[in-house]
């Protein structure tokens, strides 16, 4: 989940939200859009043809003002997020050196998708000089590309995942909010009780109409990505210098038995893609960064290169955390940010202020573009019974299924790999093929490689991450039917508000 800022915002105001750029839009703009196809309010534009305009007022096609070097550290921002916590987690899982491997293919699997879509999108403003009309003048969205490829059936399964992606992340939000909460108040309340708390605040947030005051909060974002990454760093390091002299049990591949031996390297392999491919998820704002670029040319070499700092990021924290605490490290790495005599690291709670700061600040904002598309299916009016029950889905995501690494990794294996891989590379291939620009044979080898390895984290990801929450509320603490005000951290710390 990352951050992303133009630095030239449309005359609308262009807000700043985790992974995704977001347009303020006036509440009569938006009825008026509301006859068009359900979208998912990335970026507002004016619906108009380029025949519907003069040719003195059709909009450019190439050029912008942002220079590469923001461009390059838009997409950084963009991607690192609150996914990091998770990094550690899987390290274990996967095993250091598989951990290691997977990480640089998914690294550059992102990479090559996200130049698919920059061809993609040159293939689309072909198609708009050469006369065809679409809902947009300029393809300035992630679902106007898909609507050249797809038609507006394709652009509303696209807005769908975007959506549904949104909402779910969200719910993860909710969680890391509740977990932090109970971490920094050292079980003042519990778990469950500081999400109900959170839900109430975030009520009139999400009934704003205007995000502009919020959105201006977006530089909270940039600081506590660096936060997350330092945190991780220094209380791995701790742990280990403070742990006994024996050296960790380290493993090189996931824990696997004699007698079955591919199950368990096969669904930590899908289910590890899945969350890595999620850490490289920028590929819904490429139409609008590059937009806005002084060189659009550009676009590839500051897609490659932020790639490239990102995954040394993700490495640098996944193997110290796990080197730091072993396989003992927790699915969200805070739980794990404590002394040996249960005192709270001073890292955990910069950690847990960092996450608390930076999603109080883009729930309501990624909620108010949710409520936007869902508002549109309902009339394009604005509807705040709506709003709240979208909130309450978020909120009953936290209450019921407080495993934060379940709730990511189910996400990351559907609608993330969908958005992030499948739906990009299909729009490529059939702007390409109809375009008459074949790829060359290198390429499709490795667009087949990517969707194999895709649909191997839909399929297996999906069915581990959905066990994994069976697992969870098999545990008296996790589960809320038996103890729903049950703190999720007083067993492992022996507190007196444990109760199973």
């Amino acid at each position: 989940f990352g951050d992303f800022s133009s630095a030239r915002a449309h005359k609308e105001g262009v807000m700043a939200a985790r992974s995704f750029s977001v347009c303020v839009v006036p509440e009569e703009e938006q009825r008026s859009q509301s006859a068009l196809l359900t979208e998912s309010s990335f970026v507002s534009l004016r619906r108009q043809s380029l025949r519907d305009l003069p040719v003195e007022q059709s909009p450019r096609l190439e050029g912008g003002k942002t220079p590469t070097r923001s461009v390059f550290m838009n997409l950084i921002t963009t991607m690192v997020g609150a996914g990091v916590l998770s990094f550690p987690r899987k390290f274990g899982d996967a095993g250091w050196l598989m951990g290691s491997l997977l990480l640089v293919c998914c690294g550059a699997a992102s990479a090559e998708v996200g130049n698919a879509m920059v061809q993609a999108l040159d293939m689309s403003q072909d198609r708009i000089r050469a006369g065809a009309s679409f809902s947009f003048g300029r393809p300035e969205k992630y679902e106007d590309v898909v609507e050249v490829a797809f038609g507006k059936v394709g652009k509303m399964v696209a807005s769908a995942c975007l959506n549904g992606f949104m909402l779910c992340m969200c719910g993860a939000f909710m969680i890391l909010i509740g977990m932090s909460m109970e971490y920094m108040t050292n079980i003042w309340l519990p778990y469950r009780a500081w999400v109900a708390v959170s839900a109430l605040l975030f009520v009139p947030l999400c009934l704003l109409k205007d995000m502009a005051l919020i959105s201006r909060l977006s530089a909270v974002g940039v600081i506590a990505s660096a936060i997350y990454v330092l945190s991780i760093l220094e209380a791995g390091m701790q742990a280990r210098l403070t742990a006994s002299t024996e050296a960790r049990d380290l493993r090189l591949w996931p824990k696997h038995s004699k007698e079955d031996p591919i199950v368990p390297i096969l669904t930590n392999f899908c289910t590890t893609c899945s969350v890595f491919l999620l850490g490289f998820a920028y590929h819904i704002v490429v139409p609008t960064v590059r937009a806005e670029m002084e060189a659009p040319n550009q676009m590839p070499l500051a897609i490659n290169r932020a790639v490239l700092l990102v995954a040394s990021v993700y490495f640098s924290v996944g193997l110290v955390g796990y080197y730091g605490w072993g396989n003992d490290v927790a699915g969200n790495v805070l739980d794990s940010m404590v002394n040996p005599d249960g005192t709270k690291m001073l890292a955990g709670r910069a950690l847990a202020l960092a996450v608390m700061a930076n999603l109080f600040v883009t729930y309501p904002i990624i909620m108010s573009c949710v409520s936007l598309a869902a508002e549109s299916y309902c009339g394009g009016k604005y509807n705040a019974t709506l709003r709240i029950i979208l909130l309450a889905i978020t909120a009953a995501i936290a209450m019921f299924c407080p495993s934060f690494l379940a709730i990511l990794t189910l996400q990351a294996s559907t609608v993330c790999t969908m958005s992030m891989t499948l739906i990009p590379l299909g729009v490529f291939w059939k702007l390409a093929l109809s375009s008459g620009k074949k790829p060359s044979r290198v390429t499709a080898a490795k667009h087949l490689l990517i969707v194999i390895i895709a649909l191997m984290a839909v399929a297996v990801g999906t069915w581990q991450s959905i066990e994994e929450m069976v697992e969870a509320f098999g545990n008296p603490c996790m589960n809320p039917f038996s103890h729903f005000m049950q703190p999720m951290m007083s067993c492992k710390q022996g507190t007196n508000w444990c109760t199973c």
